[in-house]
């Protein structure tokens, strides 16, 4: 919880100076003219000029404010802010009061958004209220300042106090169930030894493509048969417990590739979630950092932080020794290959490895 008094103050009065040259053409035309009722009108707007100014500052002295925001929220979701507001003023309560919040997101840019108006703040007294702020992206989100204004009486002359606050809102991808069964057509690295005998007592798991040294025992025929490609029948306990994730970050090509990267940090964090679900490991390897393989809830949270922070990067290759350091220390997993490039979805690179298709993974369990 953040708390204190404003740290600025400001004043705005556009509309007052326009009221001021108002009043002035009227004196003149009254002197011009001698009408008294542009006497009259000239009374009422200087009137209106000196109640404006006097009325405002003696309304408006900043409350005591105090914020709480969540340290972490998902993506797209909407997070509850918690304000209370407690007003200094000892004989007379605050009247007209609205409140807004200056957000940076992880590009630097600051943005002003409108939370709440009240009417009237009691003498000495708190309000309490929570609001729903929505984050679109991803990243290190800054919640800098709180601004509470007042435009009372008449909204010719508008006084701010500035709050500093520096919450800082960590804002992490959407997960979902998906159904991973698909990914032994993508999976590389760690196979069941050819010419061992393996139980089929186990559940279950998936149907793959047929590789070169796979056991013929364990294709299936009809369902080879009735698509013409050779798939082979794995069995949970056939499999190794664990996943390593590549991701290439090199940046796609497109006008919307900002999406698109977003929605792929969602695919990643998804597939993470489902298979720790599962009760496998899962470890995440990219050119900024390396996750290493983990289980649990905990594990999880680690890797949602650190999808948070990913950028795309404008390399044109892979880094070829991270990619072979990454084979050598996933010789006892699974292996996947992901990017955020569209282009090479379901593609099989130079590495002999086909990137990992996320239109072909459905969401469920």
């Amino acid at each position: 919880m953040i708390s204190g008094l404003p740290t600025r103050k400001k004043t705005i009065r556009t509309f007052w100076w326009g009221e001021v040259f108002f009043t002035i053409l009227l004196l003149l035309s009254a002197w011009n003219s001698g009408n008294n009722i542009l006497y009259l009108a000239f009374a009422i707007c200087f009137s209106i000029a000196i109640c404006a100014e006097v009325f405002s500052k003696w309304n408006f002295i900043p409350p005591r404010l105090e914020i709480l925001v969540p340290e972490q929220v998902t993506r797209g979701s909407e997070a509850n802010i918690w304000i209370r507001l407690k007003n200094m003023k000892k004989r007379t309560p605050l009247f007209g009061i609205s409140v807004e919040g200056v957000i940076e997101d992880t590009r630097g840019v600051k943005t002003r958004v409108f939370w709440k108006k009240i009417p009237v703040l009691p003498v000495n007294q708190y309000i309490e209220f929570s609001l729903e702020q929505k984050f679109p992206k991803r990243g290190r989100v800054q919640i800098t300042e709180v601004v509470i204004r007042s435009e009372f009486p008449l909204g010719i002359v508008e006084r701010e106090a500035w709050y500093q606050v520096n919450a800082e809102v960590l804002v992490v991808p959407r997960t979902q169930f998906l159904k991973v069964q698909s990914l032994g057509n993508f999976a590389g690295g760690s196979r069941v030894p050819t010419r061992t005998l393996i139980s089929e007592s186990g559940d279950f798991y998936s149907v793959r493509e047929y590789q070169p040294g796979d056991d013929l025992r364990y294709i299936a025929w009809k369902i080879s048969a009735r698509l013409g490609v050779w798939l082979v029948r794995e069995w949970a306990l056939s499999l190794p417990n664990q996943y390593l994730i590549y991701l290439d970050l090199r940046r796609p090509v497109g006008e919307n590739n900002e999406e698109i990267f977003e929605e792929m940090m969602d695919f990643v964090a998804s597939l993470a979630f489902s298979l720790l679900m599962k009760q496998f490991r899962v470890g995440i390897w990219t050119e900024e950092d390396k996750i290493p393989l983990g289980h649990g809830i905990g594990h999880l949270n680690l890797i949602l932080k650190k999808l948070a922070l990913l950028q795309p990067k404008d390399n044109k290759e892979m880094n070829e020794k991270l990619w072979n350091r990454f084979v050598q220390e996933g010789r006892s997993s699974r292996l996947l290959l992901l990017s955020v490039n569209p282009e090479l979805w379901g593609q099989v690179l130079s590495t002999g490895m086909r990137v990992v298709n996320p239109d072909v993974i459905s969401a469920g369990r």
